[in-house]
């Protein structure tokens, strides 16, 4: 019987110390892997906040997008609007003036000076000067450029005239 007692006791001591050293072994990967799940939990509140202000960044986009679109729409419902001074230059055109190009740029909608290119072909100076002097008649032109060089020529003039205003 005794040597079955020290057998068990034997046996158990073993047991007891395989468990230990498994213990000892396992606890190194235990704490790894909890940092690893609290690092990731931490991350995951990180990737929640980045998508809300992403939301929020796309709705503030979203709301300048749909201010310039009733800027553009309410400058157009105001009297001076980019088609308005297109309509209205070629109307002012004087006969034998042609407008071949039309080109804007700026902010429409905006209290900023914009563009509007106008190009063609006048058949004389004098026919350029009082089409350059009856474009200050469009609704919203501030200013009409000719440049000097468009006068070089007396006939056939391929003319480049650029209105400053507020469309």
């Amino acid at each position: 019987m005794k040597y079955w007692m020290r057998l068990a006791v034997v046996a158990l001591t073993t047991l007891s110390l395989g468990v230990l050293l498994v213990a000892a072994l396992l606890l190194p990967t235990y704490f790894t892997v909890r940092e690893q799940r609290i690092a990731l939990e931490a991350n995951q509140e990180y990737v929640e906040l980045a998508r809300s202000t992403r939301r929020a960044d796309s709705s503030i986009k979203e709301l300048t997008e749909l201010k310039k679109l009733f800027d553009t729409l309410a400058l157009q419902n105001s009297g001076n609007s980019v088609p308005k001074a297109i309509a209205r230059a070629i109307e002012l055109a004087p006969k034998g003036l042609s407008i071949t190009q039309f080109v804007f740029s700026g902010n429409s909608g905006r209290e900023e000076q914009s563009t509007l290119l106008l190009s063609g072909v006048a058949p004389d100076r004098e026919t350029l000067g009082s089409f350059s002097r009856a474009l200050l008649n469009v609704p919203g032109a501030e200013k009409v450029d000719l440049p000097v060089s468009n006068l070089a020529s007396d006939r056939d003039i391929e003319y480049s005239l650029t209105l400053f205003g507020s469309w």
